[in-house]
């Protein structure tokens, strides 16, 4: 670490009083620095941790005669513990964005210091995602293990057709809207654990690659917020719904449904499974659906990748509601309080969405028996991997604040760990509904494992039955290039 000798900088007497490490600015840094972590924050390009930690170091040493602030004093201004101080240090330095060296000071030991370069000094973040071919150290999943992918038996691939891909009880698959179930979900907390977020209105950053998504949530009186569990009731309306829109050329005002009809899709239409769920299960499905109602959404910003992506339908507007209001038109049971049909409203937008195929997308029903960690990786990978054979490959830093950034990071960081352990491979790679994953954890100089840091590796299997290379999604594709082709006009001097 290189020691400078500061005598001409910064008065010693006032250097001499404190303890600690010193941060402090560059001559050239100001509030445009801020300005610059704002805007890569907003592009999915750093984290909003490290934003916010740098809006607090420059903020409290512009406030200083000599714009430097001891360690005690920045770890009150930022509200941050001296171990999170330095790992938010540590990725600054790793951007080089921050240098770090030895104050030499006469009379007085050594003290580390940290200096924040200006804006000029260092380029911006990376892009999060890098697509490359396996890398030689990645483990392949060997055919042994690549043919565990389940059958179908009575319903041959050739023969899946849009209808039957909304009926559970021909095929494997669930429907989700991409906005609705695919991207909402990351805004939302995981369990009941996180009571700061379920009764009370929160903003978080939705990243989406290189782009992003900035979404506020805000529930009505005397409830609370969803949380990623009530994705499922969620995610059954809408298989049901759009089987009714698809077979339909009417654009109903609303929906009767049976709550019947949704615990069978829940279940997968297992009987021995429905009849052990009685009237209070039903009770708590429409709890579920009832949190959709009450609470609200609003889109307060939108990089141009994302509005693309969504085909220009997504505006900054006031709040909505996926489903406007819902209605339970009678009970049943011997109390009289077991709900069995419901009237169903949903956003004008949000039921267009669900007549258009480019907002659709089909999961693995084995999504509805998952945990909440299940779920929002499933859901991570559809956003971020899609349907990619080849590996797709993220820092630790970035899976994270993609995948669930309400979740704080060492929590997730557990979390997660016990998830890929539980669905660990021989080979050493771990696989999820038609995903394979491998962490590649981080060493320094002296081959010792860094925390919180390192590399996830992530692909779809190449002979998944909906991801893979003969899924109907693929061979529909196929098609479809092969009459653009035919129908390509040949210039008329090239004719004979």
């Amino acid at each position: 670490m290189t020691t400078l000798d500061v005598t001409n900088q910064f008065p010693i007497a006032e250097i001499a009083k404190t303890r600690g490490a010193i941060y402090m600015l560059d001559v050239a840094a100001d509030y445009g620095l801020v300005n610059c972590f704002f805007e890569w924050r907003n592009n999915g390009l750093v984290e909003n941790a490290l934003y916010e930690f740098v809006m607090a170091l420059v903020q409290s040493c512009e406030d200083q005669t000599h714009r430097f602030v001891t360690e005690a004093q920045l770890m009150d201004m930022a509200s941050l513990s001296r171990a999170s101080v330095l790992r938010r240090c540590a990725s600054l330095i790793e951007l080089n964005a921050m240098e770090k060296f030895l104050v030499k000071i006469p009379g007085t030991r050594s003290r580390t210091c940290y200096k924040l370069r200006s804006q000029q000094d260092f380029e911006a973040p990376k892009a999060h995602a890098m697509v490359t071919a396996h890398p030689l150290s990645l483990p392949v999943p060997s055919e042994a293990v690549t043919s565990q992918n389940h059958e179908l038996d009575l319903y041959s691939l050739n023969r899946l057709t849009p209808e039957s891909l909304w009926d559970h009880t021909k095929t494997p698959f669930i429907k989700g809207e991409l906005l609705a179930v695919y991207t909402l979900v990351a805004a939302l907390p995981m369990g009941t654990k996180y009571s700061k977020y379920h009764d009370q209105p929160y903003e978080v950053p939705i990243k989406l690659g290189n782009d992003y998504l900035i979404l506020k949530v805000r529930p009505t009186a005397d409830t609370r917020n969803p949380t990623v569990s009530d994705i499922k009731p969620l995610m059954a309306l809408i298989t049901i719904i759009i089987k009714r829109l698809n077979h339909s050329d009417d654009n109903p005002t609303y929906f009767d449904i049976n709550m019947d009809d949704i615990v069978k899709v829940l279940h997968r239409g297992d009987k021995a499974a429905i009849a052990k769920k009685g009237g209070s299960y039903k009770a708590k499905v429409l709890e579920s659906i009832n949190r959709w109602e009450s609470t609200g959404f609003k889109i307060s910003g939108i990089s141009n990748g994302v509005a693309n992506k969504f085909h220009g339908v997504i505006e900054l507007a006031e709040f909505f509601r996926l489903i406007t209001k819902l209605r339970v038109l009678n009970f049943v049971g011997s109390k009289g309080k077991t709900p069995e049909m419901i009237r169903v409203y949903l956003d004008a937008d949000f039921q267009e969405r669900l007549r258009n195929k480019n907002f659709l997308v089909s999961t693995h029903y084995e999504v509805l028996d998952s945990d909440e960690m299940g779920m929002m990786f499933n859901f991570w990978c559809r956003r971020a991997v899609k349907r990619n054979h080849q590996v797709c490959s993220f820092t630790w830093e970035q899976f994270h604040s993609q995948m669930s950034p309400l979740r704080p990071f060492g929590q997730f960081n557990r979390a997660f760990k016990e998830f890929f352990e539980k669905h660990l491979l021989p080979d050493g790679i771990a696989k999820f509904l038609g995903y394979y994953f491998h962490y590649e954890p981080l060493k320094n100089e002296q081959g010792r494992l860094v925390k919180g840091k390192g590399m996830l590796h992530c692909w779809a299997d190449e002979n998944d039955r909906l991801l893979g290379s003969q899924s109907f999604y693929s061979q529909q594709q196929k098609l479809n290039d092969k009459k653009q082709k035919e129908h390509v006009r040949i210039p008329e001097f090239l004719q004979d």
